[in-house]
């Protein structure tokens, strides 16, 4: 079996990396690491992740490289007994924002949604076709990386599976997408080349989670729902990222992540936990220039109905805490991006502030479609919040065919940002993932200023 290395999140100065071995017989001594040809000291300990029935294991670690240098690219590779078994590369972040004149803008990926089934390597093969000037130097994958809840005939079994089998089943999950070598390098190709920022949504748990899904008779009760977290969080958590909020900033561009999805109430007050959303809105107030949100869920929503949200998946709007969420981002005093997914479909849509700062929200679902039953884009309400929210005066979405834009089918988006005197600029970008990977297919969208 194999070994493995991922990058992670980056800063100008560090770059942290995944490593990991798959079921080897794993001795830490035969592993070196060489990071642009120079070998880089492997700390111990490793950490060791294994099912229940200890037939399946991963050793893995997540090591930070420091005193780099800002806007450099390292190439990495993992090596045993001096033998290279695996590689990525990773760019650390540029202290500021390019200028319009320079070569390059600082681009951002956004991708969420990805049923490796359906893909068959197409999506890394866009992504490695990339322009070089379109080539992402961060990526931000906002939920739904694996969906271990799918094929949905899978999880019909009336008979409990055993911890071992639920905890077997997903960790092959994880690594055929992880592993994923097919067209242009497959999935691996997009997680290898370039930083990675991790969120979940529901499938990197269950639909619907924490609550129960109607088409996965293990999540029926409380005890069969406690037996798949403790199946998929610990996995979720080895492979993409325990932490619940990240940062970063490039210049006077500020970025913050933000998982919506695994501390949620069951009783459906908080989507986040309390201190954990006081450093989000800490962040909102905090803001000198523009802010890019990156959530696992749309905020441009009404609330479902009692039916649809048992039978489907609750969204943002209906939690409590979605009040408090849209009270912080109405009173943004600087521009925010908001990036997300999860819907199955594509929009831009936007909004003026009373400040008369811009909120604007950018979706980009999916990398693979699940099924064809679950497409189909949808416009967003006429206001935000769509239902009053105390203390918080609605604001309309703007509806005008020019300022609003829709998308259907497999895709990615990337965002490229330059700075213009004061300003930032930030350039849209939707690409198409067809059936055809030699033919590539990319809607750009007209630059959007944010201050």
């Amino acid at each position: 079996m194999p070994y493995l290395v991922f990058p992670l999140q980056v800063s100008s100065q560090t770059a942290t990396v995944w490593l990991g071995a798959i079921n080897e017989n794993f001795d830490p001594t035969r592993l070196s690491l060489i990071v642009n040809g120079l070998p880089t000291p492997l700390p111990a300990p490793w950490q060791q992740w294994r099912s229940e029935g200890q037939d399946q294991r991963v050793d893995f670690q997540r090591l930070e490289l420091t005193n780099r240098q800002p806007n450099t690219v390292y190439d990495i590779e993992l090596r045993v007994n001096g033998t290279m078994q695996s590689s990525a590369k990773v760019t650390t972040l540029p202290l500021q924002l390019p200028r319009e004149s320079d070569p390059k803008p600082f681009t951002v990926m956004l991708g969420s949604c990805y049923f490796e089934p359906n893909d068959n390597g197409r999506a890394g093969a866009v992504f490695r076709s990339l322009p070089t000037a379109a080539k992402p130097d961060v990526k931000l994958l906002c939920g739904d990386q694996v969906y271990l809840d799918n094929p949905w005939y899978q999880t019909l079994n009336l008979f409990p599976q055993s911890q071992n089998n639920l905890e077997k089943n997903f960790l092959k999950k994880y690594l055929r997408n992880w592993m994923q070598t097919q067209v242009g390098e497959g999935y691996r190709e997009v997680l290898a080349t370039g930083a990675n920022f991790f969120c979940a949504d529901d499938h990197e748990y269950w639909n619907n989670f924490p609550t129960a899904a109607s088409y996965v008779v293990g999540t029926w009760t409380d005890n069969g729902r406690e037996r798949w977290r403790a199946a998929t969080e610990p996995l979720y958590n080895l492979f993409q990222t325990p932490e619940k909020t990240q940062r970063f900033t490039v210049g006077n561009l500020s970025f913050f992540i933000a998982d919506t999805r695994s501390a949620r109430d069951n009783d459906r007050q908080n989507f986040m936990d309390p201190a954990q959303f006081a450093q989000l809105e800490q962040w909102v107030n905090g803001l000198t220039g523009p802010g890019v949100l990156v959530l696992g869920q749309v905020i441009f929503a009404g609330k479902a109905n009692e039916v649809g949200g048992r039978l489907g998946d609750w969204g943002l709007p209906d939690f409590a805490q979605y009040e408090a969420l849209v009270r912080v981002l109405l009173s943004a005093q600087h521009s925010l991006l908001v990036l997300t997914g999860d819907v199955h479909f594509g929009r831009v849509a936007r909004c003026t502030l009373v400040s008369g700062a811009e909120l604007i929200e950018v979706i980009s679902s999916p990398m693979s479609l699940v099924s064809d039953l679950g497409g189909g884009a949808a416009p967003p309400p006429q206001q935000v919040p769509a239902c009053p929210v105390p203390n918080a005066v609605s604001v309309n979405i703007e509806q005008q065919p020019d300022r609003l834009f829709l998308l259907e089918g497999n895709h990615f988006a990337t965002v490229s940002f330059v700075a213009r005197g004061a300003k930032v600029i930030a350039t849209i970008k939707y690409w198409m993932i067809g059936n055809d990977p030699n033919v590539r297919i990319s809607h750009t969208l007209p630059e959007i200023q944010l201050q």
